[in-house]
């Protein structure tokens, strides 16, 4: 059976560490910008000012990340119970924001590059440059990244490892092959809940008559959700893309196929999922990993949308 280890550091610098696992939870996905973890060990001490978390499954660290909330428990026994909740570094892309404005010539390491300086965050070394963003007000840095990434390359990005931003397919992907012998299940999911059914798009007049794009599998399901949307600056030079786009991101993840067996094998996203007689050589779009002293099992997804599996 795989070994656990949660790793906590405090202000100091101090690591304190555990292998008694009650029990854990694990998850990544590739719409969402960030590793995210719970998890309730044993510790033989409480830990003052606790910053960071690392979490490991056969000596390889998943997950390595800010605490949002964390419970040291002494109980009667004398052994301290820490509960905790984390999301990955990553995820304070989502929590900060560039300037507003226009950018040109950017490519993932100047935009990186410009960036605050997040503890832990990496990204991929890609220097293809697309003539210019648009930073719209209010939104994040992630929101930056998928456009130029949707630009540069027509992909969505992801976090590969525990946080590195990636906007390209993984060149070397691992393989997880599952069937009637070490399968203990196998699935599909719909998920409509996102699904847009129209866009409609202001002109530089403010005009809502003149850009908009239904969705064929909306109406086809009977969901009707209609947006009207500002002129979006990002896609001046082909307003129309701007809708092709957003249709795309409402259909993320409707559609997947999932398998899980015992144990983990160290499959990431992008990685390969074979599933025999159901799928043959999809990308691993969410992985999720639980445990307890029983035993530990993983749970790996598929999707079939417009970013993936295509």
């Amino acid at each position: 059976m795989p070994t656990v280890r949660l790793e906590l550091t405090n202000v100091n610098g101090n690591v304190y560490s555990s292998n008694d696992c009650f029990s854990f939870n694990f998850e990544k996905e590739s719409y969402t910008p960030y590793t995210h973890l719970n998890a309730v060990f044993s510790f033989n001490t409480t830990v003052a000012n606790p910053k960071e978390v690392s979490f490991y499954i056969d000596d390889k660290r998943v997950h390595h990340g800010i605490i949002d909330k964390i419970d040291f428990c002494t109980e009667q026994v004398g052994r301290i119970v820490v509960r905790l909740s984390s999301k990955g570094f990553t995820s304070m892309l989502i929590q900060n924001q560039l300037e507003p404005g226009l950018k040109p010539n950017v490519s993932l390491n100047s935009l990186m590059g410009s960036f605050i300086n997040i503890p832990n965050v990496t990204h991929e070394n890609n220097s293809n440059t697309q003539n210019y963003i648009f930073i719209r007000n209010n939104s994040n840095m992630w929101d930056s990244i998928a456009n130029l990434s949707y630009k540069l390359l027509g992909t969505y990005p992801y976090i590969e490892g525990t946080n590195t931003v990636r906007i390209s397919p993984k060149e070397n992907p691992k393989k997880v092959s599952l069937n009637n012998e070490n399968m203990l299940s196998y699935g599909i999911v719909n998920d409509y809940t996102r699904i847009i059914s129209d866009y409609h798009m202001q002109d530089i007049n403010g005009d809502y008559s003149v850009y908009n794009l239904s969705n064929p599998v909306a109406y086809s399901r009977n969901i009707v959700r209609h947006k009207h949307i500002d002129i979006d600056r990002q896609y001046l030079y082909s307003p129309q893309d701007a809708l092709v786009y957003r249709i795309a991101h409402c259909m993320r993840g409707f559609f997947s196929y999932y398998g899980e067996y015992n144990g983990y094998g160290g499959e990431d996203l992008s990685d390969i999922l074979v599933i025999d007689g159901v799928i043959t050589n999809a990308r691993i779009n969410k992985i999720e990993v639980s445990g307890n002293p029983k035993g530990i099992s993983t749970k790996c997804y598929a999707y079939y949308d417009s970013f993936f599996n295509v």
